[in-house]
């Protein structure tokens, strides 16, 4: 077994008669990154799952603590697992005049991204506003509906799809490494 920068050569050995082949395989890079990615996701969501446990009764709480988990979720999304992970970056910038400009970063087609590390990215960012989405509805859908949770479950859901809508807006847009997008509102 051999090692050269994070990747790893291993050589099987091969029955008789056969020729042996060799598996090359990149270890992530970002695993620290990959982590934290997952870990506000999962948190916030296990917290609207069990507050009703760990809080007794109390919403105003978990409300807090949930939003906050999701705000620093949205905001290493965007701006540190996107650009490490899978090599893309937004942001809004609001000029003098008014006119807002997005800003679209990504990295160039040369780059190395890791599957497994694109893969934990993109399921996540997609999985993790859908959930928040079940949430909404099975909260409009309760009899009586529950418009506390139900508000959080909205924020969440928008901040969740806002990150889905900004990510893959840039990774349709291909055409260069940092394209601004100018609007009026």
């Amino acid at each position: 077994m051999e090692s050269d920068m994070g990747s790893a050569r291993y050589t099987a050995p091969a029955p008789e008669g056969m020729e042996s082949f060799t598996v090359e395989a990149k270890a992530p890079r970002h695993i620290v990154t990959t982590v934290f990615h997952l870990a506000f996701k999962i948190a916030s969501v296990v917290l609207y799952l069990f507050a009703s446990l760990l809080f007794k009764g109390d919403f105003v709480v978990p409300f807090i603590i949930c939003v906050i988990l999701v705000a620093v979720d949205f905001w290493i999304t965007k701006n540190i697992s996107g650009r490490l992970l899978v090599g893309l970056r937004w942001w809004n910038e609001v000029k003098d005049d008014g006119t807002n400009e997005w800003i679209f970063e990504s990295l160039e087609k040369t780059a190395v991204i890791n599957p497994v590390e694109s893969k934990v990215f993109w399921g996540s960012l997609f999985l993790y506003p859908a959930f928040w989405l079940a949430f909404l509805l099975a909260n409009i859908f309760r009899i009586p509906p529950d418009v506390n949770w139900g508000v959080l479950c909205g924020i969440t859901f928008a901040m969740g799809i806002a990150n889905v809508i900004g990510c893959r807006l840039l990774s349709s847009c291909s055409c260069c490494s940092t394209v601004a997008i100018n609007n009026r509102d």
